[in-house]
């Protein structure tokens, strides 16, 4: 074979490997399930950390007060561009408790320990469950 040959056929093994990365690049863009990626690993439910150091939130939390509980989840997941997402929550003293009926298959679940400042030690543990709507 030729120099010539050898070129040609080396120009025409270059091609063909970068259509075949083309190819597999554009089949796994399709391939991966449109649900797996609606969650990012950045988009988490770690915006809720300034709930537990404020202290109304706190008392809430403390008391049962789920209205307040509710409201205050709700407007903190719309400002922080997670408003796509419905969620659900428990407040429980026991640390083994978990909630009976997930609603969702794909859910995100964040925990804040909350206790009291005072002499009365009673903690809470507040659980959240986020999917998407």
């Amino acid at each position: 074979m030729s120099r010539k040959q050898f070129g040609r056929h080396g120009f025409v093994k270059t091609l063909e490997m970068f259509l075949a990365v083309a190819i597999i690049f554009i089949f796994l863009i399709f391939a991966i399930p449109q649900s797996a990626r609606l969650y990012s690993p950045g988009q988490d439910l770690s915006v809720l950390e300034g709930l537990s150091e404020e202290q109304a939130f706190r008392q809430a939390v403390l008391a049962g007060n789920s209205s307040y509980i509710n409201s205050s989840i709700r407007n903190l997941l719309d400002e922080n561009g997670l408003s796509m997402l419905n969620f659900t929550f428990s407040v429980s003293s026991n640390p083994n408790f978990v909630l009976q009926a997930i609603p969702a298959e794909q859910t995100i679940s964040y925990s804040m320990f909350i206790s009291a400042e005072g002499s009365s030690y009673s903690p809470k543990i507040l659980r959240i469950y986020a999917w998407k709507k």
